[in-house]
């Protein structure tokens, strides 16, 4: 991390490691405090955050923006993982009729009941 004179946090994330997404979902977390400048770079994407007039410490905020670009990157890395079993339920859920394989145990937990 890099600071300017201005108070201008300047970032590089490795783009095969942190995604853009997660990059953009960190910065709308983070605008309150800074705006936010993202450009893509081939393998590196850099980030400038710019300190609003309100932020206090820009340092301390750029730490934690990037521990939020690590969060978002693991939700979406957990979210793509689990996608087949999220439709399966979606599917699940509004079909009119149950899945073959599920019909008994849903029975009998509504026994149970």
């Amino acid at each position: 991390m890099l600071t300017v004179d201005d108070g201008t946090q300047v970032m590089s994330f490795n783009a095969a490691v942190y995604g853009i997404k997660a990059i953009k979902k960190a910065a709308c977390t983070f605008g309150c405090h800074f705006y936010v400048l993202i450009e893509p770079h081939g393998c590196v994407t850099e980030v400038r955050l710019i300190p609003k007039a309100c932020c206090k410490s820009a340092a301390a905020f750029a730490g934690e923006f990037c521990n939020e670009v690590l969060d978002e990157e693991l939700r979406e890395r957990v979210s793509a993982e689990i996608a087949g079993i999220r439709k399966l339920l979606v599917a699940q859920v509004f079909s009119k009729t149950f899945c073959v394989d599920c019909a008994p145990a849903i029975r009998n937990q509504a026994a149970l009941n």
